[in-house]
């Protein structure tokens, strides 16, 4: 076959695979909701490769007909159009009837992610930008001959002390002069700071069962994979509470749980302590997020509110997601009824697994 014709075939092979790497991924954006919620994606880090299966897709290959039969290719083909099925000759034993095609398909966890914010339609990253800080501090990088005698540079003023005398033709260190002095001095440097800290809360009272558990993982596990893309450094704090909170680690955040009743104002009390002693927000973009059944003391309310309002004035979001089912859990109206339309919380009600997508878009959609 002379080169020139195995070039042509050549790239008309590398056109062949794009157009199927093409379809595979449109065929996973259509089903993409389904697979936000499979809990396998948040097991590993981002280069584990999960295998989603296809169905109506297959690879390209050569088949060849059974032998002493016809098979694909043979006849005249009248009728026959690009893209009909073509019915394979019928074999002997098992196996009658149309064959259903499932292509397994290997994407690493980051591929998954890419597609699935792709699919939901996510602000532009480039739009978010402008939730870097700006800070100054002092740098010192400067020397001079005049300052206060704290910031005297020892080793500079030693030297310029014997530079002075061996230029007298008698090197050593004394009879230091005023001339000899040098002092440290400083400017003022800008420093931009794309750091955010994650505040999760969340409700381990007796009525958090491990399905409501599951709804807060996978909803706080899609956010920060976002939040991650904005910001170069990313951070949790994790506070656990019934009538009381304790600030814990990841693990213990989502195994922990209690019998006892439930004070929310305890979690949003320990929150704010939290970032007035750690992460004070002329520093840090801070998002703040609660989740709870909705069940709480009516004693209670009053004092969760007033904490929640100074929660807001120190972060950029105040998040609360009612989780699962409760016929006494009211707290998403309490908020809603004492905050209105204030542009800083965001209720989403997480009822069942199909909802978590749903509360993901309801906090991410939000302008920043």
């Amino acid at each position: 076959m002379p080169v020139e014709d195995l070039n042509e075939l050549r790239r008309k092979g590398e056109c062949d695979e794009k157009r199927l790497e093409d379809k595979i991924r449109e065929a996973i954006r259509k089903d993409i909701r389904k697979y936000i919620t499979e809990e396998a994606l948040i097991t590993g880090d981002g280069c584990k490769k999960v295998k989603i299966p296809i169905r109506g897709l297959n690879l390209p290959e050569f088949r060849f007909s059974p032998k002493g039969q016809k098979g694909i290719g043979t006849g005249r083909g009248k009728d026959a159009k690009a893209g009909d099925k073509v019915k394979m000759a019928p074999g002997p034993g098992a196996g009658q009837g149309e064959e259903e095609h499932i292509l397994e398909k290997e994407f690493t966890i980051d591929e998954l992610v890419n597609l699935a914010f792709e699919e939901l339609g996510l602000p532009d990253m480039d739009d978010l930008m402008n939730s870097t800080i700006k800070s100054k501090h002092i740098k010192f990088n400067d020397i001079r001959k005049v300052g206060p005698m704290s910031r005297i540079d020892v080793r500079r003023t030693l030297k310029m002390n014997m530079k002075r005398h061996a230029m007298d033709g008698d090197p050593h260190i004394g009879d230091i002069q005023r001339d000899d002095f040098r002092f440290k001095s400083y400017n003022d440097e800008i420093e931009y700071r794309n750091n955010a800290l994650i505040l999760a809360m969340m409700d381990v009272s007796g009525s958090m069962d491990d399905f409501k558990k599951y709804l807060v993982r996978m909803t706080l596990w899609w956010i920060k994979k976002y939040l991650e893309r904005i910001y170069d450094g990313l951070e949790f704090v994790f506070i656990i509470h019934d009538t009381r909170a304790d600030e814990v680690d990841e693990e213990m955040f989502f195994k922990s749980s209690t019998g006892g009743g439930t004070n929310i104002s305890s979690a949003y009390e320990l929150g704010l302590r939290v970032l007035i002693d750690r992460y004070p927000s002329s520093e840090w973009n801070i998002y703040a997020f609660h989740f709870s059944d909705g069940e709480n003391w009516d004693n209670d309310n009053e004092k969760a509110l007033s904490f929640a309002e100074e929660i807001m004035e120190k972060s950029k979001r105040l998040y609360y997601g009612q989780v699962g089912e409760s016929s006494s859990g009211n707290f998403n109206k309490v908020l809603d009824e004492h905050f209105g339309e204030n542009s800083k919380l965001v209720i989403s009600l997480i009822k069942t697994q199909d909802e978590i997508v749903n509360g993901i878009e309801r906090f991410l959609r939000q302008p920043k």
